[in-house]
């Protein structure tokens, strides 16, 4: 959990006080899509509250930019690799898994004994 320091000017007196806040770390995989971008939309307005980490292994510089934009961040990664993508959940307040496959037929033509391993490990 993340923390930080913010100083608040109250009224006409001279003086900062420190008030420490706690951000809530949330991670969403597969932000890149269609419901992915949404929520991260939702999140934007709150992004100075929360440490928003959104995971797609995919890369449209797009929809990266408006991450950006958004004071989102943003990690290339294959939710299949498990070391990778622990460190970022091993912290996390909320997770919101919205990654998946979107094209059957061609998973079905790749399909490889490899990721059925994989993902019957989770």
């Amino acid at each position: 959990m993340y923390t930080i320091l913010i100083f608040v000017f109250y009224g006409l007196s001279n003086f900062y006080l420190p008030r420490i806040i706690f951000m809530k770390k949330i991670v969403i995989t597969g932000a890149l899509g269609y419901i992915g971008m949404e929520l991260c939309k939702i999140y934007s307005g709150k992004s100075l509250n929360y440490d928003v980490l959104a995971i797609d292994n995919k890369f449209y510089s797009a929809r990266v930019n408006q991450l950006n934009t958004w004071n989102i961040r943003f990690k290339q990664l294959d939710i299949l690799d498990f070391k990778a993508i622990n460190q970022d959940l091993k912290d996390a307040d909320i997770v919101f898994h919205l990654a998946g496959i979107t094209d059957v037929p061609t998973i079905k033509s790749n399909e490889s004994k490899s990721i059925n391993e994989k993902i019957q490990t989770f």
